[in-house]
């Protein structure tokens, strides 16, 4: 797909149509009860219809629990407008196997544009438990630019899930208690692409979250807390906190990893020889259930690149770092623990001196 094909073919200069008045929809008026009791998830999704009826506007769901028992469909997409869904200290509680809200600018039918403009903004989300196959709190598929932020979500095999989506936001949201905090697969259409999470909280869960073939694509966690994912887990368990496979650019900046047991914190196999795992002053403190700390995978290829820079990675109970056949790395700062695998392409800057192939500086 090229640019144009992405932006519908339009010329890239036009007139913007001139923009109502934004339409605002409260779910109580189209006879929600919000009290944790009453199926709510035709009133929900009238709502939701009647926005992209006018073209964009606001679907507010006020202060309540609101029980749903099927998946709040958000379908076409918005052009030069947006949905809006707007939680005043609302929970939904999720009954179903499947998704609470799916978002999905290509359905019914293929859209001029795969741009949905979405936001979703102070929602908390309850599901039937982590346990529940195909349970989702967040689901997103089929497109991009969806925005959540200020919401919570817990209780679901997916907390987030992305299938063949791209240009995401997400914004101080706190994903716990589910099987995967968050988890991204791509399409043949379209990768797991621009995607940023912010000021997020993912703890509790089995794994923190799992993503996959996007080789040329970019993903990054920015002062995120990543604490206590499969905490009652052990080093012999195979549970991996955060894997990245087929993977292109990841960075983590300023974010605090701690006390994440398993097989290990970090696995990353990249996809092509420009792939990168990049670890920019954060701490990463495993705690002792752990085996390997940062795995550089060769899954694919002699691919990826490690960089750490200013950040503090110990060892737990085995490895810090492992290097695979092939692999790259760069460390700046200082380090604790073993670096194992093939260290022919190591470089250690500390204290102002210079190493290579594994020999202290």
């Amino acid at each position: 797909m090229d640019r144009r094909q992405f932006l519908g073919g339009a010329p890239l200069i036009a007139a913007a149509p001139a923009v109502a008045k934004t339409a605002r929809h409260d779910v109580l008026s189209f006879n929600a009860a919000g009290d944790g009791v009453k199926d709510d998830t035709a009133s929900i999704q009238r709502a939701v219809d009647e926005v992209k009826l006018v073209g964009g506007g606001v679907v507010r769901i006020p202060e309540g629990t609101y029980k749903i028992s099927a998946p709040i469909r958000v379908y076409g997409n918005f052009q030069f407008r947006s949905i809006k869904i707007l939680g005043d200290n609302a929970e939904i509680v999720s009954t179903h196997a499947g998704p609470a809200f799916e978002f999905d600018p290509s359905n019914p039918t293929p859209a001029p544009q795969v741009k949905q403009r979405s936001e979703m903004d102070g929602l908390s989300f309850s599901g039937p438990g982590r346990d529940i196959a195909g349970s989702s709190g967040i689901s997103i598929i089929n497109g991009a630019t969806v925005r959540v932020r200020n919401c919570k979500v817990r209780g679901y095999e997916k907390g987030i899930s992305g299938v063949g989506a791209l240009i995401l936001r997400f914004l101080e949201v706190e994903l716990y208690g589910n099987a995967h905090g968050y988890h991204f697969t791509s399409t043949k259409t379209f990768g797991a692409n621009d995607i940023h999470f912010n000021s997020c909280f993912i703890f509790e869960n089995t794994r923190a979250g799992f993503a996959e073939n996007f080789p040329n694509s970019v993903m990054t966690f920015n002062q995120c807390e990543i604490e206590g994912n499969n905490f009652d887990g052990n080093a012999d368990d195979g549970v991996v906190t955060m894997e990245f496979s087929n993977a292109g650019k990841v960075t983590l900046i300023g974010c605090h990893v701690e006390e994440n047991h398993g097989r290990a914190n970090i696995v990353f196999a990249g996809g092509n020889r420009s792939s990168s795992l990049n670890i920019i002053g954060s701490e990463i403190l495993p705690g002792r259930k752990i085996s390997t700390v940062v795995e550089m995978a060769t899954n694919f290829g002699p691919f990826g690149h490690l960089h750490v820079i200013g950040s503090r990675i110990t060892s737990g109970r085995g490895n810090q770092i492992d290097l695979g056949l092939g692999i790259s790395a760069c460390i700046i700062g200082e380090t604790e623990g073993s670096i194992s695998g093939d260290l022919s392409k190591l470089v250690v800057i500390k204290d102002g001196k210079v190493a290579t192939g594994g020999i202290e500086p």
